[in-house]
């Protein structure tokens, strides 16, 4: 225990506490018992440790190859974390987060901070008017993912093979590689990827939903104002968008082959043909179509419904 102290311990098995507030303080292959470091204003590493906890404000904080669990709590600092066997809790408001390689969960509470996260197996933030990305999730069983509360962040997610959860209402949310069921809650968030498989449910007063080479059973899709376009690789079971004072564009594979429940209160445009009851080929006009592949309803403004 001291202040303003350089402390460098290696191979002590017997270390439980360090306090050491406005210093440097270094523990290597000290994985007898499980350790709890505090201080303040300083710089606190760890390599090759088990269960360990770290109390530092206003600080450096690096954890690497900790053969357990990590707790952090921390507030206007940095905190680096890499190859954590049993799960990373992190609390630090106004820090910059970077975390890799954490088996089990990976629970992060913040706000206004930069939360990157690469290669985790499941992920739950509280982080309001944060930059977040999280990259390379791939979930051991069906009731984890991805989990995201925040009240207005610009989200980054890629390469994302579990469920993705995001409550958020001022949010801007990218997506890329998806490969999981995505729910998203909004009031006026934006929503924007590419290459999703997964299911879809997004809501948001106002706002936008564009995703390209989509390929989902079921979409569901509502905004009372603001843009929905959907491009998709494969025919829906089913497929509901509504944008009441808004507008949708919905672009589906060739011979598209559905049932059509299609209003707007403005223009309906389409580059589809259909055949007539008398066998003639015509351009889609609006009207009502059925087929046996997808359950199509839509409510809009303006509708645009093409094939690609």
């Amino acid at each position: 225990m001291g202040e303003s102290n350089t402390i460098i311990a290696k191979n002590c098995k017997n270390i439980k506490t360090v306090v050491n507030k406005n210093g440097t303080t270094r523990l290597y292959s000290c994985n007898g018992f499980p350790i709890n470091l505090e201080g303040k204003n300083g710089a606190y590493t760890a390599h090759n440790v088990g269960d360990i906890i770290v109390n530092a404000p206003y600080s450096k904080i690096e954890l690497y190859d900790v053969n357990g669990k990590a707790e952090i709590q921390s507030r206007s600092g940095t905190v680096r974390a890499k190859n954590i066997t049993q799960g990373l809790t992190c609390r630090a408001d106004y820090t910059s987060i970077n975390v890799e390689k954490i088996k089990d969960n990976t629970t992060i509470s913040s706000k206004s901070a930069t939360i990157n996260i690469t290669e985790a197996e499941s992920v739950s933030l509280d982080a309001d008017y944060a930059m977040i990305g999280i990259r390379k999730v791939t979930a051991n069983d069906s009731l984890r993912g991805v989990e995201i509360v925040s009240r207005s962040s610009t989200i980054r997610l890629d390469d994302i093979a579990a469920k993705i959860d995001i409550e958020s209402p001022y949010s801007t949310i990218g997506m890329r590689d998806i490969r999981g069921n995505i729910k998203v809650a909004g009031k006026s968030s934006t929503v924007t990827g590419m290459r999703v498989n997964g299911n879809i449910d997004i809501v948001s007063d106002n706002g936008g939903v564009e995703l390209r080479d989509v390929k989902a059973k079921n979409i569901y899709t509502e905004m009372y104002n603001g843009k929905i376009r959907y491009s998709l690789m494969q025919h829906p079971e089913k497929i509901s968008l509504y944008a009441e004072q808004g507008n949708v564009a919905l672009i589906v594979p060739k011979s598209f082959d559905g049932e059509l429940h299609l209003s707007a209160s403005n223009d309906i445009e389409s580059n589809i043909e259909c055949l007539t009851s008398a066998g003639k080929v015509r351009k889609f006009d609006g009207k009502s179509m059925t087929g046996k592949k997808s359950t199509v309803t839509i409510r809009s403004s303006i509708l645009r419904f093409d094939e690609n």
